[in-house]
Formats: structure tokens, C-alpha cells, sequence
């Protein structure tokens, strides 16, 4: 799978579905301080990791939109909030590829400008992985998700960066 995503062998894992391994990751990686709580997402909302920390999604969401008669999200746009409101964002939660528009996001150029703002990033794969080059380590992602019933089997990527964390939340035996 490593070759897949082309991170190292250590980063990637098979296991579970899509929506257990977001949970799973986000427990980790969701770490909500002080003014930075919120989460940037392309579409649905995480509603239950929200409020697990105390907090209402009406406020903690920011959501990303297409531009009125326009399809496709900008990555200008993406962009934009990240700079407007990234001192506000603890993560920040895109799909690598669209469901429903097929738009295939800057993965790259996201994730840095992410990390400008001090922001956690992750990457759902879904509908990306097995299907476009993907550079995650090279790229420095935070971690990444994917499916068992797409294209390849389910999984999770968490960069190497992030093996020493051992602030980070976790599920233990």
C-alpha cells in the first residue's frame, strides 16, 4: 500500500473502513486549544468529533463551497480561508478527489499552506487513491484516509513526523 500513496512502509496500515479510521485519526490528530478548534471541511460536517470536545459545530465548522454557478472548489479559495481564518483552524479535512465532481484537489499546495498557518491536515483518499499519483510523504501530510469498497483496501497514512507525538489521543489496547 506504501507504494500507493508513496509514503514509507512505517506510515501506512490496512484496516477498517473510512469512516473508523477518520474517527480513529481524528481522535489523535483533532486537538482543539484555545482559540484554534474549529474545522475546515470540504462538504459534510463532523458533527459527534466536535461535540466530544466541548464544542458547537454551528461555530467549529467552517465549510468550503464552490463559488456560486461553478462547480468545482478553487484552490485559491481554499487557500483564502486558510489565510483568513487559520489561526482559528486546529484541522483542516478535504477529500484527495471529489465524489461527486471528480475535482481533484492541489494536495501539495493545500497542505503547505496549511502547515503556514499552523493547521493539522487530512486527506480523505477515497476516491483519489489507486487513481492519481499521490506523493503524501514527499508532500509532508499530516495523515490520510481511504476506503475498502473503492479501489485498493482500506487504510490509514500518518506521516513519520508524527511517530514521537506522544501528546497525541489514542485509543490504547
Amino acid at each position: 500500500m506504501s507504494l500507493f500513496v508513496d509514503g514509507q512502509i512505517d506510515e501506512v496500515a490496512l484496516m477498517n473502513q473510512l469512516l473508523s479510521n477518520l474517527h480513529f485519526m481524528m481522535m489523535a490528530f483533532y486537538q482543539p486549544e484555545g482559540d484554534r478548534y474549529k474545522i475546515l471541511y470540504e462538504e459534510h460536517a463532523i458533527n459527534s468529533q466536535i461535540k466530544l470536545h466541548g464544542y458547537d459545530p454551528k461555530d467549529a465548522i467552517i465549510v468550503t463551497k464552490a463559488r456560486k454557478n461553478e462547480s468545482c472548489l478553487r484552490t485559491e479559495d481554499i487557500v483564502d480561508i486558510l489565510r483568513h481564518e487559520g489561526h482559528s483552524i486546529a484541522l483542516v479535512m478535504i477529500g484527495g478527489a471529489h465524489y461527486y465532481t471528480d475535482q481533484l484537489f492541489d494536495i501539495e499546495t493545500i497542505t503547505r499552506i496549511a502547515h503556514e498557518q499552523g493547521c493539522c491536515l487530512e486527506w480523505d483518499l477515497a476516491h483519489a487513491i489507486g487513481n492519481v499519483p499521490l506523493k503524501l510523504h514527499d508532500w509532508q501530510v499530516d495523515f490520510a484516509v481511504w476506503c475498502t469498497y473503492m479501489y485498493v483496501n482500506g487504510g490509514v497514512f500518518v506521516h513519520s513526523n508524527h511517530f514521537n507525538d506522544y501528546h497525541l489521543s489514542r485509543l490504547d489496547g
